[in-house]
């Protein structure tokens, strides 16, 4: 057996225990500004528009728990006024840890003035802002379970819509939108193209 035999097989029986609805965009938009470089998130761009569309988000704000090196936020930026981006800039057990490039990041990013990073642990955010709401919330953190599913309820409970990347490449990621989807009395979409993408609204 393959690797690739035993990740359908795997994908297979996923499917089946943590079920989702087949997200199918149908605009397919490429943003007018992109970062030039080899991100994970490639290829999610095209269908930003798409779900702002489906969904009816209001575009006033955006927030993203897992900005890494700014990729996705200069995506989302193209659509909303403000784009709100939270890390902790030195990378996780999945992602591969590194030196805090907090400050790279913010120099690369400062051509986009609608883009505010914040050097911060979801959990930290989450505590300081139990007010706000935001159209879209972008979950790309660390790709467990507990972790996925604590920021990511949050999430879903301070959004019009919420989006988790890696549900194709990450198990937990999956599991963990089934059960908030479930827990919140909210719709569990998942685009499987480019490592996968959850959608709760």
């Amino acid at each position: 057996m393959t690797y690739n035999d035993i990740y359908k097989w795997v994908n297979r029986k996923l499917n089946k225990k943590y079920r989702s609805i087949y997200y199918e965009p149908e605009i397919l938009e490429y943003p007018k500004e992109i970062l030039l470089y080899d991100s994970y998130w490639r290829g999610l761009e095209t269908i930003i528009l798409d779900i702002i569309t489906k969904f009816n988000i209001p575009t006033s704000s955006c927030l993203e728990f897992g900005t890494e090196n700014g990729y996705s936020a200069v995506a989302f930026s193209n659509y909303f006024d403000k784009v709100i981006g939270v890390d902790i800039f030195t990378g996780d057990i999945h992602a591969g840890k590194h030196e805090n490039n907090y400050d790279e990041v913010v120099n690369k990013l400062k051509q986009w003035k609608n883009i505010e990073l914040i050097k911060s642990d979801y959990r930290d955010y989450i505590k300081l802002h139990t007010n706000d709401f935001h159209g879209l919330i972008h979950v790309d953190i660390v790709h467990s379970y507990d972790e996925t599913y604590e920021c990511g309820l949050w999430a879903v409970n301070h959004s019009k819509c919420a989006i988790f990347h890696d549900t194709e490449s990450y198990p937990e990621v999956k599991k963990a939108c089934y059960h908030i989807a479930r827990d919140t009395g909210k719709r569990f979409y998942n685009y499987n193209k480019f490592f996968g993408l959850g959608i709760i609204s």
